[in-house]
């Protein structure tokens, strides 16, 4: 899982609590463990891979021996494995790898290597749909796509079936792409297979196989998973409140807890990403409720996050939300910090039983936030 701008939280301890009128949390909650986020951990969706997932890909975007860019040092250095049963061909134009997938001409597969962010995460992503006669993606639909490794990181996985096209050539119904994207400020790199649907699901593994295959052939070169030296925020820190569970990161979310039917977790997004007023109004919308106006927002309540504070949102429902599954009767308490780096997101919903029992931990929780060293 690394960026166009390694977000910086300042080097911030863990918050106070702050108490909230007659609403306000015991003056103690109980902790049972710590945990901190490490530069490997936190995921950072944007409008690159680096912004989404706050590890660089391959070396450290530092000068790389003999001066050479990073998307060099990655075509110079980068080996992989061919799948058994797979023909490699001679890569032409872009192309790094040019490989015919269990030998099938209708097949291929191709390694490519760009500099700089060469369109963004959702431009290439949508580029690909288009190629199968497939409408885009908002960010949202994006993030919730699943990741593969790949050079010791995270890299987007898509798998989508249609119509293709391709770069203008016949149309093809019923074929299928899979590729994985992965990328930070200086380079992005694709791997891709297209073909028929039913050889392509024969041969996901191989493909999967491949991208895992994929490594540096560079004595001095920093092992593929090392953060840069260079920027990246400091390890994220919290306290995980008695009885809560920390799953690990998941998709998208850089820390993902569950306490019984609930789920809080905490998504960083590069810059404003849609604005305080636009986050909360997603969050009511999705228990149904209409948007707040500006006027409406120094009617909320603020909690301290990250030496800061931001509006707190708690309302209920019947919840509809991005894969969490949702029902009846629910609440969803929402915390947003607007930042122009980076901002930052923590969530927890749940039937409103639960979280009404829970409130005073997620306020200790989002009041633990910090940034370690």
């Amino acid at each position: 899982m690394s960026e166009t701008f390694y977000p910086r939280l300042g080097p911030l301890g863990v918050a106070a609590l702050l108490l909230l009128g007659a609403c306000a949390p015991p003056d103690h909650v109980e902790v049972t463990h710590t945990r901190t986020v490490n530069e490997t951990d936190r995921a950072v969706p944007g409008v690159s891979m680096g912004d989404r997932f706050g590890r660089q890909m391959g070396p450290a975007s530092a000068p790389q021996p003999g001066g050479e860019s990073l998307g060099d040092a990655l075509r110079k250095h980068l080996r992989w494995d061919v799948p058994k049963g797979w023909e490699e061909l001679e890569a032409g134009g872009m192309r790094l790898a040019s490989l015919r997938p269990a030998g099938d001409a209708d097949a291929d597969c191709s390694l490519i290597i760009l500099e700089g962010q060469a369109g963004g995460l959702l431009g290439n992503v949508n580029r690909w749909r288009g190629q199968l006669g497939l409408p885009d993606l908002a960010m949202d639909e994006v993030m919730a796509l699943p990741s593969l490794e790949m050079l010791g990181a995270e890299g987007l996985y898509c798998d989508f079936t249609g119509t293709y096209t391709g770069m203008g050539g016949q149309a093809r119904e019923n074929w299928r792409m899979l590729g994985v994207i992965l990328a930070n400020d200086d380079a992005m790199l694709f791997m891709k297979m297209t073909g028929p649907a039913d050889l392509l699901e024969a041969e996901r593994a191989r493909f999967e196989g491949l991208c895992g295959s994929l490594r540096l052939d560079m004595d001095d070169a920093p092992p593929a998973s090392a953060p840069s030296q260079g920027g990246g925020a400091g390890p994220l820190t919290y306290d995980v409140p008695a009885g809560w569970n920390d799953v690990g990161a998941k998709s998208m979310r850089a820390v993902n807890l569950t306490v019984g039917d609930s789920q809080c977790y905490v998504i960083l997004l590069g810059g404003q990403a849609g604005g305080l007023l636009g986050n909360l109004n997603r969050w009511r919308g999705e228990v149904g409720l209409p948007d707040l106006v500006t006027s409406d927002l120094d009617e909320l309540a603020k909690v301290r996050i990250l030496g800061e504070d931001a509006p707190l949102l708690d309302v209920r429902g019947d919840y509809k939300g991005m894969g969490e599954g949702g029902g009846a009767n629910y609440r969803l308490l929402g915390v947003p910090l607007i930042r122009d780096s980076v901002s930052v997101f923590v969530k927890m919903v749940g039937p409103e039983e639960q979280i009404e029992a829970q409130r005073a931990g997620f306020l200790a929780f989002v009041a633990s936030l910090g940034e370690g060293r």
